[in-house]
């Protein structure tokens, strides 16, 4: 992802999280198409309506921010919990949020229509897995079925480990997620503890 001003970044609010109902590919990546065909490129800005709609307009504060991110995109987040108004602060620059519509589009696209970029991963890595994808009783973002692909073919795949009661905005903004205890893993493996 890239910032408005051509930076190299990965926005972790702009993640293409499914919709319930929505159906696998084959890399186990899911459609925000209701179960219906496959979407092309032409659709992803009617499906990231939300993600771009918060570009449009100047924010008063980050707990105004939060409170239209909860409600359209991270719906199980409090718009209270100081950890998020932190991470969301982040994505503000002078009241507004700094993430290109292009950028979205053009790296949605990739994940969605690209080939899988996860076998190129080189490094030890540790994988959190929402039980819903948004919001509570959704479909998962990742399929058993995908996970259990990940696992065989990944050799770098250290640990995946599903993190119950949250959706995939909370697997990586939530205290739950925290709370999974992935970082003091690593740190207890490398004796960094």
């Amino acid at each position: 992802m890239r910032d408005v001003d051509g930076r190299l970044r990965r926005s972790r609010a702009s993640h293409g999280v499914p919709r319930p109902g929505e159906e696998p590919d084959p890399g186990g990546r899911r459609f925000p198409d209701g179960g219906a065909a496959r979407p092309d490129a032409e659709a992803l800005p009617a499906i990231f309506r939300d993600r771009l709609a918060r570009l449009e307009r100047d924010w008063s504060s980050v707990r105004d921010y939060a409170q239209f991110f909860t409600e359209s995109t991270a719906p199980l987040l409090d718009p209270a919990d100081p950890l998020l108004l932190d991470y969301l602060a982040h994505d503000l620059v002078d009241h507004r949020v700094r993430l290109s519509a292009g950028a979205l589009v053009a790296d949605a696209a990739d994940i969605f229509f690209g080939p899988s970029k996860w076998p190129r991963l080189g490094v030890p890595t540790r994988f959190l897995t929402a039980e819903w994808s948004v919001g509570a009783g959704s479909a998962p973002a990742y399929t058993a079925e995908a996970v259990r692909t990940f696992r065989a073919e990944l050799d770098v795949l250290v640990t995946v480990r599903p993190v119950a009661g949250v959706d995939h905005a909370g697997s990586i903004m939530s205290h739950a997620a925290a709370a999974a205890g992935l970082i003091a893993d690593a740190l207890d493996e490398q004796g960094l503890s």
